[in-house]
């Protein structure tokens, strides 16, 4: 027992061993030989081999990542979803991260195109530019003295080849055998020295300016057509050539356009002193909101009450901004007079302005906080709108007007609000409030030549009528905003981009029934015109001669747009008598009170300055002796334009508006001083640059210069041609200016009232610019090809006497 124990230990281990290791080395070799028998000792399932023969798996389960018994035509994980099966050929797998660079340098390649293109067309908008402008028309047609047409007013119609009838301002004839189509303008773009462009359509001041330089540059560089002495001997002489051209090159806007970028501060809108507030809130009411009337005034204290105790977040910044503002406007109203009257020589009132303007930069920076549709933002958008177009420039007073129509619109400011019998002195809110934002987006669209954003055929509200015992403001506002509607038919008619394509019989219809429209204004409101202002309401007679001055450049902007020669004569009056009513309101600069400084700031705002424009040009293509009284009204223009402009913001409307007007007189000096140099040299001297032509004369003597007539226009005597320059304005026709007589050229004549100096027809009740006749009023039926005028000859001048 003893002696087995030992042999079974130490054997056990011998004998047993060697199987086991055997049996797994077998095993091994078996698993090697049939990999498809499952090992004793691995428990997890082998994986079958895959059938070389067989398919690939379908691309949705090899999208979906899941096994695929690869039947066909359908495996069982797509006819379990019930989508389509499908054993096509994968692609091979894509790079995604050089896919994504394939893609971006393709991005890359067609953006450089892209500038490539752009280029091109700007270099082919640079070339057409100024071929427009020194276009020489066939020889059959009638070189217009205007200028190059004009966007938006300028009419296209064919005529025939004999015809010698004369052309408005904006009408453009062609000869019918022309072939091709003629060339209609688009407006003067404007290049922004910060990039970009936009679009000036006429109008626009700027594109007046640039109509006039064309006009002077045609006149210069083509062939003057027979009987037009004046610019013969100018273009013929070298020293007034020379003059003229250097004048010209002076010309304030052609090159790229410095709009001011506005930058904020990112702070929030600060509330202004409740003191200060107070102080200008009267001048506000008075002389601001009486003509816009944004605010009702018990309405606008019980706000400031509201605002200055609670200070609400709800509507804090608009209320902020709205107080802001209205601190702008009458600060900058009481500096102008301030300025003008010497009564501080040193204003404080200046010193504040860049202070309460940094709120409206941050107002302008992000409009979108005020474009919720409530009230209130309609108001405060009102105010920025004023600030805008006093401070800013046109760019962004466009851009807030059409915000602030915007936001009418979703307000619902333009559905009817109360009962239809409703009289104009208990106008709800809302029709005011949409008759205030009506009246800007007229005056906008005229200021820029663009269309309106709000249309009267696209609301429900009518005119309202005012009684004749309402308050004088009440009532002079219903006259404005009655106008205003006809400024709404006078832009779709005569001067959209539709109007272009009008034939000359439907423009003559609605020359005639815009005149028709403008006759019944003036009758319904004669009384109110001509009526007498008492003492105690003598702030509101310059808001009269306002509403005049609304309609006699109302009546321009229809009458230019005339085909009738004879109406091209009649309708200077309304010019002249529009730039009598700006220097009646201006007055004695030294004595000038708020009120006509507000009203005299808003006729150089709020209208086109087409009368002086069409003065200018009659100045240029005619000799009779009334063109120097057009200059006397054009220099005496720009002298009450200058109270207006601050030195301090060169890019604002009026300083921009100043610069454009001293081009014009210093043009007109250099044409005035050209023909007393001819006067002195005698019968326009010889014209063939000999020895004793003007060219090679030294400047002239003083005692020279004192034998130059009076009136250096009516020496000439010129019996110019009136087919081609003239647009048939007959020499016979008698000088029917409104001016006095003892005008001396260039310059008014002025009487002593006591230590000042005022122009003569700024003075008394007499002035027949002042005081409105009725006139005869005429069917607007007149047919549209009666070769009769549709008024009355006398009738411009009898509404005005």
């Amino acid at each position: 027992m003893t002696a087995r124990t030992p042999n079974r230990a130490t054997g056990a281990p011998e004998n047993a061993n060697p199987p086991v290791r055997d049996q797994t080395q077998q095993d091994q070799g078996e698993r090697s030989e049939s990999p498809a028998i499952p090992s004793l000792t691995n428990k997890k399932r082998p994986r079958s081999q895959p059938d070389n023969t067989s398919s690939p798996a379908c691309n949705q389960c090899r999208t979906r990542k899941i096994r695929c018994d690869r039947q066909q035509p359908k495996c069982s994980n797509c006819r379990r979803a019930d989508v389509e099966c499908d054993f096509a050929t994968t692609p091979k797998r894509v790079d995604r991260t050089k896919q994504l660079l394939n893609d971006f340098s393709g991005v890359v390649a067609r953006l450089d195109r892209v500038d490539n293109s752009l280029a091109k067309l700007s270099e082919q908008l640079q070339q057409q530019q100024p071929c427009r402008c020194s276009h020489s028309p066939v020889p059959s047609q009638v070189d217009n003295p205007w200028g190059a047409p004009e966007p938006a007013a300028i009419y296209t119609t064919y005529t025939p080849k004999s015809s010698t009838s004369c052309r408005s301002p904006h009408l453009m004839e062609v000869d019918g055998s022309e072939d091709g189509d003629p060339e209609i303008p688009n407006g003067d773009l404007v290049d922004f020295d910060q990039g970009g462009q936009r679009l000036l359509d006429y109008p626009a001041a700027l594109s007046l300016f640039k109509n006039l330089q064309r006009q002077i540059t045609r006149c210069l560089t083509k062939d003057v057509p027979p009987g037009s002495e004046l610019w013969q001997v100018i273009a013929q002489q070298p020293g007034f050539r020379a003059s003229l051209e250097f004048q010209l090159g002076q010309f304030p806007f052609g090159g790229l356009c410095h709009e001011p970028v506005i930058v904020s501060d990112h702070r929030p809108i600060s509330t202004p002193p409740r003191y200060l507030l107070e102080l200008s809130l009267d001048g506000f009411l008075r002389h601001i909101n009486i003509h816009t009337p944004i605010f009702d005034d018990a309405s606008l204290g019980k706000a400031i009450d509201t605002h200055y105790q609670s200070l609400s977040a709800g509507t804090g910044d608009a209320w902020a901004l709205t107080f802001t503002n209205i601190i702008i406007l009458t600060v900058a109203l009481d500096a102008r007079v301030a300025r003008a009257t010497a009564s501080h020589l040193v204003s404080m009132n200046d010193d504040m302005l860049p202070s309460f303007l940094k709120n409206c930069d941050r107002a302008l920076a992000d409009l979108n906080r005020f474009t919720a549709p409530c009230l209130i933002n309609v108001q405060v958008l009102l105010t920025l709108a004023l600030v805008a177009r006093e401070f800013y420039g046109s760019v962004v007073f466009e851009k807030v007007c059409q915000a602030v129509c915007q936001v009418a619109r979703s307000t619902g400011l333009h559905r009817a609000h109360g009962a239809r019998s409703m009289r104009w002195e208990k106008l709800p809110e809302r029709e005011r409030l949409f008759w205030v934002v009506y009246t800007m987006d007229k005056q906008r669209a005229f200021l820029t030549g663009q269309p309106c954003d709000l249309y009267l055929f696209d609301s429900d509200i009518q005119l309202r009528s005012c009684g004749e015992r309402a308050p004088f403001p009440l009532r002079l506002n219903a006259a404005y905003v009655h106008m205003m509607t006809i400024w709404e038919q006078i832009f779709i008619n005569l001067y959209s981009s539709r109007a272009v394509l009008a034939g000359a019989a439907d423009r003559s219809r609605q020359v005639q029934q815009l005149w028709g429209s403008l006759n019944e204004w003036n009758i319904k409101y004669h009384a109110l015109l001509s009526s007498p202002i008492l003492e105690k309401m003598s702030d509101l007679a310059p808001m009269q001669l306002e509403l005049k001055y609304c309609f006699m450049v109302s009546q321009v902007l229809v009458h230019r747009c005339d085909r009738n020669a004879r109406s091209q004569q009649r309708y200077r009056d309304p010019a002249r008598s529009a730039l009598k009513l700006i220097a009646q309101v201006a007055g004695d600069h030294r004595s000038i009170t708020l009120a006509r400084c507000a009203v005299l700031a808003r006729m150089f705002r709020n209208y086109p300055l087409v009368a002086v424009h069409d003065l200018f040009s009659f100045c240029l293509t005619d000799g009779e002796p009334d063109s120097t009284e057009d200059g006397q009204l054009i220099h005496e223009t720009r002298r009450h334009l200058e109270l207006l402009h601050y030195a301090d913001f060169p890019q604002a409307y009026f300083a921009r508006l100043e610069v454009g007007l001293k081009w014009c007189t210093d043009m007109l000096d250099t044409i005035k001083d050209c023909l007393s140099r001819s006067a002195v040299a005698g019968d326009w001297g010889p014209i063939d640059g000999s020895s004793t032509g003007l060219s090679d004369r030294t400047p002239p003597s003083e005692s020279e210069l004192s034998s130059i007539p009076p009136d250096a226009w009516a020496s000439l005597n010129l019996p110019m041609s009136r087919d081609e320059m003239l647009c048939g304005l007959s020499p016979s026709v008698p000088s029917e200016g409104l001016l006095d007589p003892q005008f001396s050229a260039f310059g008014l004549t002025t009487s002593s009232t006591g230590d000042s100096t005022v122009p003569a027809f700024a003075q008394g009740g007499d002035n027949p610019a002042v005081t409105m006749h009725p006139s005869m009023w005429v069917p607007a039926e007149v047919p549209c090809n009666s070769s009769e005028p549709l008024f009355d000859p006398e009738f411009t001048r009898s509404i005005m006497s």
